[in-house]
């Protein structure tokens, strides 16, 4: 028996040698067919089951259906390197098809025989990573917890499996695999954590990664208290909602209405106690403009968003509260002129204008500048209130180093052509008195100049004097001038006629 089991064997090592040099169809076929047949035998060596394995081995594309042939031949050899490369190379082939718990199956084996080191781990991940991923599902953290950190593989996705984040972005940052050390930063706190976060979003470029970026550099600002660099980069994320918050925590009521793409009542219930209670220092500190310009603006910032009921109350109710802020402001700096030396009162006039021109009196405004001897300020005041007489009163009553010319460049630069064409018609500056006018939209005045300038002949054919009319809507007006015109016309050349006759 044991001579036939022997010349058995020596013919299986032929019918290997000639079938590897057939193909490898017919050498699996071989193996498949006799190699059941030997039981759990194994001889010592074998060149012909070493060629046979490795040719099996080294073939391409690997199937499963190689490796279960190599992994027999493996058994028939005494040798544990060529077991492990098979067991190796199945492991290679269980990661790439994504069979996640025949081959967490197999790397617990080995990880108990001591046959797996951590450069052979690391393949095999490799080739599971380069299609499939750690799910949530998969037991993969269980069997990662028993390595030692020295054992770890270098993968950033085993670190992240772990819940060791700061590990895994910083393998992903050196991997260059940006956007997986966001995700796994993302899973951490501190300012220091977003900022980095940012760093890598604008390394990227992507537009999403750059909204939630700020968005985590502007929590952290606001776990801080620091409201002013958090709103910075709420408004980057584009979270109007939470720059609206810090506005509000910033004292900036008005900016907080204007940013609020939803108000409820809710809110308008919590921002309302906050916005007199600041008002209520600042008056008790005799800060009036201050209360009075918030307040102004939050009213101002109510009636923008005044398309519901309750907003359009709130607006009323916050008008109120400026109507009884300036009046305030009135009786305290009346108070204050009583007591105070006739040196100050100018200074006094001056807060006090400032207070007028805040809340939109400007005439009140006007009139408190005038007292506080500046002119210059009462003119463009009084322009704003409408009452340009008292405008060009107080212009021309500002200090003589203002001449009239350079009053009028200055008004002009200034914006306040209305003004600044008052004073050209004055000066008799038709051409830059009708410039200004245009400027002011006083088509009627710039059109009137130009008629003086031209004569009546001449400005019916005017083609600025025509547009100024039109302009001014006055082209009834303008159709009967060229009639007139035309009348005229004719009239000269008759007369002229009967004479040359």
């Amino acid at each position: 028996m044991p001579q036939a089991k022997d010349k058995a064997w020596k013919t299986y090592e032929k019918a290997l040698s000639f079938a590897r040099q057939c193909s490898c169809e017919e050498l699996l076929q071989v193996i498949f067919k006799f190699d059941p047949l030997f039981g759990e035998s194994v001889p010592n060596s074998s060149l012909s089951i070493g060629q046979a394995l490795s040719f099996l081995i080294e073939t391409k594309p690997q199937t499963a259906q190689n490796l279960d042939a190599a992994w027999r031949l493996s058994q028939r050899l005494n040798n544990p390197s060529s077991i492990r490369e098979v067991q190796q190379q199945i492991c290679i082939q269980l990661a790439r098809s994504g069979d996640t718990n025949t081959l967490l199956a197999k790397l617990l084996k080995r990880r108990n025989e001591e046959t797996l080191t951590s450069a052979e781990l690391s393949q095999i991940l490799n080739n599971f990573l380069e299609k499939h991923s750690f799910q949530l599902t998969d037991p993969w953290k269980a069997f990662l917890e028993q390595f030692e950190t020295a054992e770890l593989p270098q993968i950033h996705q085993v670190y992240a499996v772990l819940n060791r984040y700061v590990e895994a972005a910083e393998l992903a940052e050196a991997a260059k695999d940006y956007r997986s050390a966001i995700r796994y930063l993302m899973c951490l706190s501190g300012k220091g954590v977003a900022f980095r976060i940012l760093a890598l979003s604008e390394l990227i470029g992507d537009k999403n990664a750059l909204t939630q970026a700020h968005q985590k550099v502007a929590e952290s600002f606001w776990q801080e208290n620091n409201y002013t660099e958090a709103l910075e980069h709420f408004q980057q994320a584009g979270n109007l909602e939470s720059a609206s918050d810090c506005y509000q925590r910033l004292g900036e009521f008005g900016l907080a209405i204007q940013f609020r793409t939803a108000i409820s009542s809710e809110w308008i219930q919590n921002i309302r106690p906050a916005v007199e209670r600041t008002v209520r220092t600042h008056i008790e500190r005799k800060e009036f403009l201050t209360a009075v310009r918030l307040l102004k603006t939050v009213e101002s910032a109510w009636r923008k968003k005044s398309l519901e009921l309750e907003v359009i109350s709130e607006a009323d109710r916050t008008q109120h509260l400026l109507y009884e802020a300036v009046r305030t402001a009135r009786s305290g700096f009346k108070t204050e002129l009583q007591v105070s030396e006739i040196q100050l009162a100018t200074e006094i006039f001056q807060r006090w204008s400032l207070v007028e021109e805040a809340a939109g009196n400007y005439l009140e405004a006007g009139l408190q500048a005038e007292k506080a001897q500046d002119y210059l300020t009462a003119s463009f005041l009084f322009e704003k209130a409408g009452a340009f007489g008292q405008a060009l009163v107080a212009l021309e009553s500002a200090p003589d180093a203002f001449e009239p010319m350079k009053k009028a460049q200055l008004l002009e630069q200034g914006g306040d052509f209305f003004m600044a064409g008052l004073l050209y018609e004055r000066l008799g500056k038709i051409e830059q008195a009708i410039t200004a006018y245009e400027q002011a939209k006083e088509f009627s005045r710039a059109a009137e100049l130009r008629r003086q300038q031209l004569g009546d002949d001449r400005s019916i054919f005017d083609e600025r004097f025509q547009e100024l009319l039109k302009n001014a809507g006055q082209s009834e007006q303008l159709a009967q001038r060229e009639l007139c015109g035309f009348v005229r016309s004719s009239k000269k050349q008759a007369i002229a006629k009967s004479f040359s006759q």
